[in-house]
């Protein structure tokens, strides 16, 4: 079952093609995204690879991405998905649950 969030801020146009095109199977770069579930006002952090990603539109600032997260605390890899505009920095993702 995935889980869904707002993304209230995100990285810079930079920072998210840097993370999808810079490093190899090691030293890859991750973004952190500010995400906010429907029972929480509270923003929390998610560290995210991009594996890939695609223009939503023309414009050049509004894409789908795939990839996912880790977080060292739980040792939890969850794959995720969502929508980016890095122009308002906010979007939405869709992470799985981990297994």
């Amino acid at each position: 079952m995935a889980r869904r969030f707002d993304i209230v801020d995100g990285p810079s146009k930079w920072n998210f093609a840097v993370s999808l095109f810079d490093g190899g199977s090691r030293g890859r770069r991750v973004v952190s995204f500010a995400l906010k579930s429907s029972d929480s006002q509270t923003p929390f952090p998610l560290c995210f690879l991009i594996n890939g990603a695609e223009r939503e539109d023309g414009s050049g600032e509004n894409w789908l991405f795939k990839g996912y997260s880790c977080s060292d605390a739980a040792k939890m890899v969850c794959a995720g998905r969502g929508f980016f505009s890095l122009q308002t920095r906010k979007g939405r993702i869709e992470l799985e649950d981990s297994k």
